[in-house]
């Protein structure tokens, strides 16, 4: 019984899985996947899935390192959310090249780039 409360404390302790998780969830939202509303639902399923699949490898396969899984998921949670960044910055400052280049907005505006020469 020791074991499990102390497995089931492991479980408790995954940071690595949790922002992975939050990555997943605002890369859905992102692309639309995850509607408004839905982001708790999406993450608590994840997070179901994710716990149920630890368990089941902490029981079947003991010596698995999970603490080990965890820091290499966090590590890579960490480049993919750079890169996402990365993405949405460039996404976002296109779309604000076109608004402010389409003349809506006084002076800011104006596009030179169709001269007369």
């Amino acid at each position: 019984m020791e074991s499990l409360l102390s497995f089931v404390e492991q479980l408790m302790a995954l940071g690595g899985v949790a922002a992975a998780i939050a990555l997943i969830v605002n890369v859905l939202k992102t692309v639309g996947v995850v509607k408004d509303g839905q982001a708790g639902t999406w993450a608590a399923g994840l997070n179901l899935i994710g716990l149920i699949g630890l368990f089941v490898a902490g029981v079947v396969a003991p010596e698995f390192d999970i603490p080990g899984l965890d820091a290499t998921i966090a590590q890579i949670t960490e480049i993919l959310s750079m890169i996402f960044a990365f993405i949405l910055q460039n996404w976002v400052s296109k779309g604000t090249h076109e608004v402010f280049s389409s003349g809506q907005i006084p002076i800011v505006g104006k596009s030179y780039s169709k001269g007369p020469f």
